[in-house]
């Protein structure tokens, strides 16, 4: 019998260019409930079957916090006869400000968290629920009787190869929120350094700076300036979720410095679309076979063996590359795409320890 499903979430937009993957989570999701609730603190554009309904706490609405604290309460109890089970994703606050009412209500509490923070708010969030949900074990900062690990969700179909390049030049890519920790200043020393052996590359930055990071955009910006590099580096700013397909199909080479304790999803939405990846994450030591794993993987803030693992890559001749991107696309369809997430994270929320470890 399918259960009624009440969803936490940060944005439910479906052009947000973080998070508008998790309006399909939801679509795919809906499948397998009779009814999905969906809570967030930002409401946008959305388009979801009719048993799907949208609720703002307000920001959105350039609401206070104390607004949203105040519809948290009144949504979890008004809606408690339309929802047997609850879902949190990446947000312990929520679990922490509603845990114990959802367990005098008996309604048990799952929370999705693929990050390597260890805080306070994780750390209470991790003694209320009645089950975590994560990627991969890399992803989550203790793993126990609690946690299912049930791997990412892309949308293969929407994330698909394309056209070739057929030019000379090579195209590379990174894709997602511009911050310190995404260590851009590092690929941009890398990219200095091809030029200066000769290596014909381009390199497109796709994503913006948070407002606590805009100082150090303004530093990579300089940087490129600086260094003669304005013809090589390109910095688009955000673009819609629903535009990025076209972007990863456009490009030969998708680069990636998220360090491990992040299941990087734009890393994954690459692979899906046949683009040869280079990463630092040593989550991919375990899911990329050799020769890959040594060679399109890199020390992070190592811009040498950043170089390295570029110029392996682009030295592959094109049967080579054609052999590793169909491997990476095979992998990202049988371990996580979508409908495969959609169902193993149904059957955890109806109860099931199919995924536990």
């Amino acid at each position: 019998m399918k259960k009624k499903l009440l969803l936490f979430t940060q944005k439910m937009d479906r052009n947000d260019d973080l998070l508008g993957i998790y309006h399909e989570w939801v679509r795919f999701l809906s499948e397998y409930f009779s009814s999905i609730e969906v809570v967030c603190l930002v409401e946008g554009e959305h388009n979801l079957p009719k048993h799907v309904r949208v609720h703002s706490l307000g920001k959105d609405q350039g609401k206070g916090r104390l607004t949203y604290i105040w519809r948290f309460f009144c949504s979890i109890i008004s809606l408690r006869k339309k929802y047997d089970v609850v879902f949190v994703h990446m947000n312990p606050e929520y679990v922490i400000l509603g845990g114990l009412l959802w367990k005098l209500l008996k309604k048990p509490i799952y929370m999705w968290y693929a990050h390597s923070a260890y805080n306070i708010r994780f750390f209470l969030a991790n003694i209320l629920i009645t089950g975590a949900v994560t990627s991969v074990k890399s992803a989550y900062p203790c793993v126990n009787s609690k946690t299912h690990i049930i791997g990412q969700g892309i949308d293969i179909h929407k994330f698909s190869p394309g056209e070739k390049n057929e030019g000379k030049v090579v195209k590379i890519l990174s894709l997602g929120r511009i911050s310190p920790i995404k260590h851009i200043d590092v690929l941009l020393a890398a990219m200095k350094k091809l030029r200066s052996k000769g290596k014909t590359v381009t390199l497109t930055i796709v994503g913006a700076p948070g407002d606590s990071d805009a100082s150090y955009y303004e530093e990579q910006v300089s940087f490129v300036k600086e260094h003669n590099l304005s013809d090589v580096v390109t910095f688009t700013g955000k673009i819609p979720n629903v535009d990025t397909p076209a972007i990863y199909r456009a490009h030969d080479m998708f680069v990636s410095l998220t360090e491990i304790g992040s299941f990087d999803k734009t890393t994954l939405e690459a692979m899906a679309s046949e683009v040869p990846i280079v990463v630092t994450n040593e989550a991919f030591k375990y899911i990329l076979p050799e020769p890959y794993k040594t060679a399109t993987m890199f020390k992070n803030t190592d811009v040498d063996s950043l170089v390295r693992a570029i110029t392996y890559v682009m030295d592959m001749n094109e049967s080579e590359k054609t052999i590793y991107s169909k491997l990476l696309r095979t992998i990202i369809k049988k371990e996580h795409n979508i409908l495969q997430l959609a169902k193993r994270l149904s059957e955890v929320l109806h109860g099931k320890d199919t995924y536990k470890k």
